[in-house]
């Protein structure tokens, strides 16, 4: 039914024509992708490659990039300025994701508004996991003890290394952003947008 809905919406919003027809292109990729991203996820496999495709397509994917281009499709833009925006939005979208798995394990639920420790007792399959059993296979610990479980993640240096990914794909993110052809003010405010979303605590 929200798939119906969001058809309807999209198509019933006013805009006609070249508008329309592109900004339904970006929206079927987007869907694509995203189912792409679940199934992925349900294979629930803790490597580290695996769990960035996953970050990329689930999370990047119609969190970042897709709605960007959505706006600009809609907005008239050309394909070279549409097409630019993957170079800014993967890394930042995966960035985004790879705080989210660190605050669902290490944050405070009054502030995320999420459970503290449900991806750790679903041993859900995130890079801050895997990263954790690159470093030490054999010591996952029992999920249903989560300070556990966050003493792991802190000793095999999967924390650690999950902040300097984060802190490495928002440079990336921020330089690709940059090179964009557009104003230098907009630029600025997507700046202070992109930190918001990678460096929340909530």
């Amino acid at each position: 039914l929200a798939l119906i809905w969001a058809d309807r919406m999209l198509l019933e919003a006013g805009f006609e024509g070249r508008a329309l027809a592109g900004a339904f292109a970006i929206f079927n990729h987007m869907r694509v992708e995203v189912t792409l991203g679940q199934y992925l996820d349900l294979q629930a496999a803790a490597i580290e490659h695996h769990a960035l495709k996953v970050n990329l397509y689930k999370t990047a994917s119609y969190t970042v990039l897709r709605p960007i281009q959505l706006g600009m499709a809609l907005g008239g833009a050309d394909q070279i300025l549409i097409d630019s925006v993957a170079a800014y939005a993967e890394p930042a979208g995966v960035a985004f994701q790879l705080r989210d798995d660190l605050l669902g394990a290490f944050g405070d639920p009054d502030v995320t508004g999420k459970s503290d420790c449900e991806d750790l007792l679903r041993r859900k399959p995130t890079w801050l996991r895997a990263r954790a059993l690159a470093t030490d296979p054999l010591g996952d610990p029992d999920p249903a003890n989560p300070l556990a479980v966050r003493m792991w993640l802190l000793r095999t240096g999967a924390v650690s290394a999950t902040e300097a990914k984060i802190h490495d794909l928002h440079r990336r993110a921020i330089g690709a952003l940059r090179r964009m052809p557009v104003d230098r003010q907009l630029q600025a405010e997507l700046e202070e947008v992109t930190a918001s979303l990678v460096e929340r605590r909530s």
